[in-house]
């Protein structure tokens, strides 16, 4: 079974509130995007990125925790 990107775990509205931005923010949710398609593990993503999949996904992290290990943002993330 192959490993799931960190795209394909993010959850459906974060993706959407994401994909929102995307005729403004062009460039950055592209970044983001590709960062995302081309990494397996939250901690592999720059603090960049993970500031920016909360900021365009309109997502506040709830704790230190949370925002260190992007619990809010996707679906089974520590799983296959």
């Amino acid at each position: 079974m192959a490993r799931k990107t960190l795209y394909q775990k993010l959850k459906p509205e974060v993706k959407g509130r994401i994909y929102a931005h995307e005729e403004k923010y062009e460039c950055t949710v592209n970044k983001i995007i590709t960062a995302l398609k081309n990494n397996y593990f939250y901690e592999d993503l720059t603090i960049g990125i993970a500031k920016n999949i909360e900021l365009f996904s309109d997502t506040l992290s709830e704790s230190a925790f949370d925002f260190k290990y992007g619990v809010s943002l996707f679906d089974d993330l520590y799983g296959s």
